[in-house]
């Protein structure tokens, strides 16, 4: 599933350039934050990464940055796996059944899915479509990373068909507990609900109505499109990640898009769920954020680092990584993405899209970067590294 393939070892120095740069934001200094997205990315090996800056609703700022090791580097058409963020994308298609009395929130889940168990310490629990919305089904995090809802010969149907019986880790209702089964089987309902592949319903009634020119959800929609390839920092050099993108978690994760496109996802809930008139989102309020969940619906957490009200959502696969974060008090909304991810825990401290969006957001905010930590990396990766060439050298 996780494999890396290869190792290159190329220079820390990286020769940026950016591309596909759009409007200079009113008020807001772009150069500095060019200036700071790039050393960010020298700091932490990231050989692409693209911005979206949005205000209001409105598009202020998009750009791209790359490197002359990047394949593709600069090609503003290319997209990026954005992972769970995709998440956000089925929640909001969940939403629209509700709405439209085609699913319940609190039917079972077998109600839509027959012949679908789950057992709690040996007794039979009922789990409702609404706890898998909101990630208290109980379902765990590891019955939702099982290595067959990788498997890229399974289609959503089949990962589900060998999904039916699940043994929960807690009591359905108790407790939060991320799992990307829970959105697994939200895609999969949708299919059985609608008549249509889990990718025709999210292009027709969300990505088309929003005009995201370059967003596709799940691999069947791939076909010629190109993607940046991932990679992985390691020590000052960068190692490729060849990752087999699945059909079967479509709905956690298999979105793929730009940061130009998911300035207008964001701007759709700045506007009150509405483009061009049309309501995507239509008696659709955003719950309360002041409880531990997640926002409810459009599955985005509320963070408590700051005075204002702010909600964000990240999302990651070996070799990429990607953050969206929205301030609700001034009205400013952050997108960051990038074709690199430290999956081995290079760095103890190192930039990621989830730290930069935050900063970014401050300086929108105040005018000025937080302080910034220094970027360290961490060694234990690399003496594991050492210990297994050497046991293999030694056998």
């Amino acid at each position: 599933m996780k494999k890396i393939m290869g190792v290159i070892l190329i220079s820390s120095l990286l020769l940026l350039v950016g591309t596909s740069s759009y409007a200079q934001a009113s008020g807001v200094d772009t150069n500095s934050i060019d200036i700071f997205l790039q050393e960010k990315m020298r700091e932490g090996g990231l050989p692409c990464l693209s911005l979206g800056i949005v205000k209001d609703g409105e598009t202020l700022y998009y750009k791209t940055y790359g490197d002359k090791y990047s394949r593709n580097a600069g090609d503003s058409e290319l997209i990026f796996p954005i992972g769970s963020i995709s998440k956000t994308f089925t929640a909001l298609a969940i939403r629209q059944l509700i709405n439209r009395a085609e699913l319940k929130e609190n039917a079972p889940v077998n109600d839509y899915l027959p012949g679908f168990t789950t057992m709690y310490q040996g007794n039979e629990a009922t789990v409702t479509i609404g706890q898998l919305i909101t990630h208290t089904s109980g379902i765990s995090k590891l019955t939702g990373g099982a290595p067959y809802t990788y498997n890229t010969f399974y289609s959503l149907e089949k990962v589900v068909e060998k999904s039916m019986n699940i043994t929960l880790a807690h009591s359905p209702g108790e407790r939060y507990e991320y799992s990307n089964m829970n959105y697994i089987l939200l895609g999969r309902i949708l299919e059985i609900i609608t008549g249509q592949s889990y990718s025709e319903y999210i292009r027709e009634h969300i990505i088309e109505p929003l005009g995201m020119k370059n967003t596709i959800a799940g691999i069947s929609q791939l076909q010629d499109r190109k993607y940046y390839h991932g990679y992985q920092p390691l020590y000052g050099a960068v190692t490729p990640v060849i990752y087999p993108f699945s059909t079967g978690n479509a709905p956690s994760g298999g979105v793929f898009s730009t940061a130009k496109d998911l300035c207008l996802w964001i701007s759709l809930y700045q506007k009150g769920g509405y483009v061009n008139g049309i309501s995507l989102i239509d008696n659709n309020p955003i719950s309360p954020m002041g409880s531990e969940q997640i926002c409810y619906d459009i599955y985005w957490v509320p963070m408590y680092k700051t005075q204002n009200l702010v909600i964000n959502h990240n999302g990651s696969y070996p070799g990429y990584s990607s953050s969206m974060t929205m301030d609700i008090t001034s009205g400013y909304g952050v997108v960051i993405l990038a074709n690199s991810f430290d999956q081995m825990g290079v760095f103890s401290q190192g930039p990621t899209p989830w730290s930069m969006t935050e900063e970014i957001l401050t300086y929108l905010n105040t005018g000025k970067f937080p302080e910034q930590t220094r970027t360290v990396w961490n060694y234990t990766p690399l003496a594991w590294m050492l210990f297994l060439l050497i046991t293999v050298i030694i056998l």
